[in-house]
């Protein structure tokens, strides 16, 4: 079983979507980036990446290439962002990356 999500690039931040599958994108994480990774040909190391979960609330994620380009393997970290909307999400998940206090 797989989740069910849509991405899209917002500038600078990869943003992801539960579909609400039989797996959620918390829990699918790693397979969600690596597919991303092979589709779009981008490591996605260091990105700034936002996922909305299966209970409409938004989160980050911090994605370390573990592997290499040709068959990537993600380590995650879960960055608690408990945003309720995509543009507040954005706005925590950069002030995560500027060393910032996050609210």
């Amino acid at each position: 079983m797989k989740a069910k999500y849509t991405y899209e690039y917002v500038d600078d931040v990869l943003v992801i979507v539960d579909k609400l599958g039989p797996r959620s994108v918390t829990n699918d994480i790693e397979n969600i980036l690596r597919t991303i990774h092979l589709n779009d040909a981008i490591d996605l190391t260091g990105k700034k990446i936002v996922y909305r979960d299966s209970e409409f609330i938004w989160d980050g994620v911090s994605a370390n290439n573990i592997l290499g380009y040709a068959t990537p393997a993600y380590r995650i970290s879960f960055i608690p962002l408990r945003q309720t909307t995509v543009q507040d999400a954005i706005v925590q998940i950069n002030k995560y990356y500027a060393n910032e206090k996050i609210d």
